[in-house]
Formats: C-alpha cells, sequence, structure tokens
C-alpha cells in the first residue's frame, strides 16, 4: 500500500485535500477534495501530485465553453442517417458541439457534432447492427479500445503462464501484478497467492474502467443505448 503523506489542507489546482480514504488506485491513496466550484470529487495522491487531476472536472468544461461561437457550425435540422438534430446544447466533448437529436423511431440522443459528421453515430441504438458496427472501427479515445473496454475481458491472454490475467510468476515463485493503460505500466505488487494477485489487477481495472467511463460523457451513452 502506499504510504499516507498528509496532504490535508493542500491546494492542487482547484481542489483543496480534505483526508484520506480507505480506497486504494494502484497502491495509491485516493483522498477526499472539494474543488472551489463546491463539489467534493475522489482523486489518488499521485493524481494530485503529478498535476494530472486538477478539478473536479469542472475546469474541462469551462474550456470547453471557451469555444468561440463563430466557430460552430449550424448543422440544425440537418440529417445524419436516422438522426435529425434539433439544438446544440451547453456540453461539449473533446472540444466538439454536443447536440440534441432526434431519431426516426422518436427517441432523442444527445451526440457530438464531429461524431455525426464523421457518420460514427446513425442512430438513436434502434438500429442496433449499425450502432455496433460504428463503434467497432478502432475507436479509440485517449489511447484506450473503447470497444475493448466495454467487453471488460477476464479472460487471460493466450501466452499467460499462471492462467490469471494481468498476473505473471517470479523466479523466487511469487506472482507480479500489473495493469496496463492508456500505454503505461502500473505494478501493483508482489504477493505469495494467486488469488490475491489476481483479485489486485481486477480492483485496478475496474477503478481504470469506472473512472474513465465516468469522465467520457459518450461512453456513458453507448453504455445506455446497449
Amino acid at each position: 500500500m502506499g504510504r499516507v503523506k498528509d496532504l490535508t489542507g493542500q491546494k492542487f489546482g482547484r481542489l483543496i485535500a480534505l483526508e484520506p480514504t480507505a480506497k486504494r488506485s494502484s497502491s495509491s491513496i485516493i483522498w477526499k477534495c472539494k474543488c472551489e466550484c463546491g463539489n467534493e470529487v475522489e482523486v489518488s495522491q499521485r493524481g494530485l501530485a503529478a498535476g494530472t487531476v486538477n478539478s473536479c472536472g469542472c475546469l474541462s468544461v469551462e474550456n470547453c465553453k471557451k469555444i468561440s461561437k463563430n466557430n460552430i457550425i449550424d448543422i440544425k435540422n440537418k440529417r445524419f442517417g436516422k438522426l435529425v438534430a434539433l439544438e446544440e446544447t451547453e456540453m461539449r466533448y473533446q472540444h466538439s458541439v454536443v447536440w440534441r437529436c432526434i431519431c426516426d423511431c422518436g427517441n432523442e440522443i444527445e451526440v457530438s457534432q464531429q461524431r455525426l459528421s464523421m457518420g460514427n453515430v446513425k442512430s438513436c441504438g434502434c438500429a442496433k447492427s449499425e450502432t455496433s458496427a460504428s463503434h467497432t472501427k478502432s475507436w479509440t479515445i485517449d489511447d484506450v479500445n473503447i470497444t475493448k473496454l466495454l467487453k471488460n475481458n477476464e479472460s487471460p491472454k493466450s501466452d499467460s503462464k499462471t492462467g490469471v490475467r494481468g498476473v505473471t510468476q517470479t523466479k523466487n515463485g511469487k506472482y507480479r501484478s500489473q495493469i496496463k493503460f492508456q500505454k503505461k505500466t502500473y505494478n501493483l505488487g508482489m504477493f505469495s497467492d494467486l488469488n490475491e494477485a489476481g483479485e489486485a489487477y481486477k480492483k485496478a481495472r475496474n477503478i481504470f474502467r469506472n473512472d474513465f467511463i465516468d469522465q467520457h460523457e459518450e461512453i456513458k451513452q453507448l453504455i445506455q443505448i446497449k
């Protein structure tokens, strides 16, 4: 486990560390923090120290909203497959305007202008086969393969000698648990028990997966469609 360094009262961007929790992310302490906007959020000690997280998410939203109105292409009432764009929302996804759209089947959905223009989303999901096809074509966000992320596969790789995903055995007989996420490898620790090493991997994978999904609105929409 990571050593608890007292960050209480320290400020990291817009966040003020309130107290450590019992949670861990890749052996890093998870801190309860309060943002300047009033929201509370839990952030790893590593993320705070590295400066990779400096708000509850409000900063990213504000930056997106700073996009000049002149740069927004009006697609109101335009058709994209089974979808017709009704109105732009205040949401932004990767600096792209998110539009409220209506499908031919009557359902409404919010989709980024970029994905509409690229033809990646053509319905609310009622055309299930069509939606599945559009999302399996190397859909990658921030170095994460979204198709694999949503499958959440627990099966070990074909060349695994332990039969447990994310776990390898060292020469001294112990088990090393590791996880790779966004092109970075995180060491989760050495274990005498294979099951404990496997559980460490599963816990870390779920934390990374859930945190990533929470930060990307379009992935949450896709989960709802399915």
